[in-house]
């Protein structure tokens, strides 16, 4: 893929979400406004219960903002039938969790191509060669036919890293990515999803606690009192 210079690949306007507690409304997020570009690293901070994970879930399209706007390529989702969401998140998004969410059941190499499988409705011959040099740029081709249950956390992390990539998206968007590892693994798994969205010019959105794994982006966020600030 090549970066196109300044094309917006999400924009999230004036985007409001509240939550109720009984009969109380609780607003979460109030009046955020967010861009990134092709190619960009944005990461996002703030304290627990800040609104970070819903902020994201909202750009992911994943759950609904009560006011406000997302579009992915200068197309509006909330115009979108869920059919038609869940088909555009499948080629547009690739996501990386905490929790890695790999399916027991398959080895790492099938791991990485079901998501391929998924979005495309079968796997061609250029994916499986992406898969092998997906696995090759996570370290782990040698590995490929090992089931998640014999590999580390770090591993497993870096089987989701490839799957979230090996479809090729515009975006990645990573929930606390290291959060389940140690420093010096999550910093080793961190450094390679960053130079690897670098090198595949897909832009990343990294929600993170970790302030050295947050000063690894270009733009910096952080959210406080509903609002998204200038990182502190």
């Amino acid at each position: 893929m090549h970066c196109v210079a300044n094309r917006m690949i999400l924009e999230a306007n004036n985007i409001e979400k509240a939550y109720m507690s009984g009969e109380q409304k609780i607003p979460v997020l109030m009046g955020v406004d967010f861009k990134i570009a092709a190619g960009e690293f944005v990461s996002i901070q703030g304290e627990s219960g800040s609104g970070k994970t819903t902020l994201l879930n909202i750009l992911a399209g994943l759950e609904k903002c009560d006011s406000g706007s997302i579009s992915w390529e200068s197309k509006q989702i909330d115009s979108l039938s869920l059919d038609e969401l869940a088909k555009r998140r499948r080629s547009f998004l690739g996501m990386v969790f905490q929790s890695y969410y790999l399916v027991p059941e398959l080895n790492a190499l099938d791991n990485v191509l079901l998501a391929a499988r998924i979005a495309q409705n079968g796997i061609s011959e250029r994916i499986k060669n992406k898969t092998l040099f997906l696995l090759e740029k996570v370290g782990l081709l040698d590995r490929q036919k090992q089931m998640p249950n014999t590999l580390s956390g770090g591993e497993r992390q870096r089987i989701a890293i490839a799957r979230a990539l090996v479809t090729e998206p515009s975006l990645v968007l990573a929930d606390e990515p290291t959060g389940n590892l140690d420093e010096h693994t999550g910093n080793r798994v961190m450094d390679l999803l960053s130079s690897l969205c670098s090198e595949l010019d897909t832009a990343l959105i990294l929600v993170t606690h970790n302030k050295s794994h947050a000063e690894l982006a270009k733009s910096k966020i952080y959210l406080e009192r509903g609002k998204a600030c200038s990182e502190k």
